[in-house]
């Protein structure tokens, strides 16, 4: 496709609005949340979780800024995972 395209392709982060629904839905049913983002070097989207976890005001969210893309996002999501 990046071939064919005459546009470049283009990314965006997730507004705070869509991690508030999210949040605000596990806090609604008393569920936890752990997230690991893309390195908040490489994007906005920790902030706009960041945001959102404060609107929401619940302690049994965790925002983990992975520092890495890819790959290792991956390999910590498994171990967040053999974790619970």
């Amino acid at each position: 496709m990046l071939i064919s395209s005459e546009e470049f392709p283009k990314t965006s982060q997730p507004s705070p609005q869509e991690f508030l629904s999210v949040f605000q839905d596990a806090k609604d049913k008393g569920d936890q949340i752990i997230c690991i983002l893309l390195s908040s070097a490489l994007s906005g989207t920790c902030q706009s979780a960041l945001l959102a976890k404060n609107m929401v005001d619940y302690k049994d969210i965790y925002i983990i800024d992975s520092l890495a893309a890819t790959y290792p996002i991956r390999i910590m999501t498994d171990y967040a995972c053999s974790l619970v």
